[in-house]
């Protein structure tokens, strides 16, 4: 199985990691910075638990990537591929909790100053 965490609330754009969910509004439909933002509900902030079958069609997904010379996909791409073949993938929504996205020396920055004041 795979649990991936995300914030319902964040206003999404064409730079963030979505989610598109299916009807039940838990499961994930679709999954990846390429899709369209008014279809989705949700960003991927990056936090993902991974057990059970999907580990190893995880890394079978990783290996085809890499032999494919597709070096340049973010590994959520291969969980979105993963999901187009039937894997199911559950929705954990985090958008009440603190969380930051850390890119870059000024976002770590930030995210420091917001530890230090209690905001995390």
């Amino acid at each position: 199985q795979l649990a991936v965490a995300v914030d319902t609330a964040v206003e999404l754009g064409h730079e963030e990691m979505k989610v598109r969910m299916r009807g039940d509004g838990r499961t994930i439909g679709a999954f990846g910075k390429g899709l369209e933002p008014a279809s989705c509900q949700g960003e991927s902030i990056g936090v993902e638990r991974v057990n059970g079958v999907a580990v190893s069609l995880l890394f079978h997904g990783l290996r085809e990537a890499r032999e494919a010379g597709e070096t340049h996909l973010y590994y959520e791409d291969v969980y979105g591929r993963l999901i187009e073949r039937g894997l199911e993938a559950e929705a954990v929504d985090v958008s009440d909790l603190g969380w930051t996205e850390v890119d870059t020396a000024e976002d770590l920055s930030r995210a420091d100053a917001m530890v230090r004041a209690g905001e995390l």
